[in-house]
């Protein structure tokens, strides 16, 4: 089972005036590093963007019309750390 705590991915689809149309969307991974031992940072995430690259570069070929409208984001929790993620 997958212990993740936060969820991001992107949104694909459509714009028309002011009709936003989602249509697809694709998970991004997501990855914490850790703060160094007595660092008042909190943890940094990181998204791999060759991966999204890729990803949009595969839905282009099947959906061309299909464009990156946005992200999405799953917590189980409501903090400080996932708000900042975007």
């Amino acid at each position: 089972m997958n212990n993740t705590e936060i969820v991001i991915g992107a949104l694909l689809g459509t714009v028309d005036g002011k009709l936003i149309d989602i249509s697809n969307s694709f998970p991004m991974t997501l990855k914490a590093t850790k703060s160094p031992e007595g660092s008042n940072k909190t943890k940094e995430y990181i998204f791999d963007s060759e991966y999204l690259k890729k990803m949009l570069t595969f839905h282009k070929k099947v959906n061309e019309v299909e464009s990156l409208l946005g992200v999405y984001i799953s917590s189980t929790e409501l903090n400080k750390e996932a708000m900042i993620i975007f």
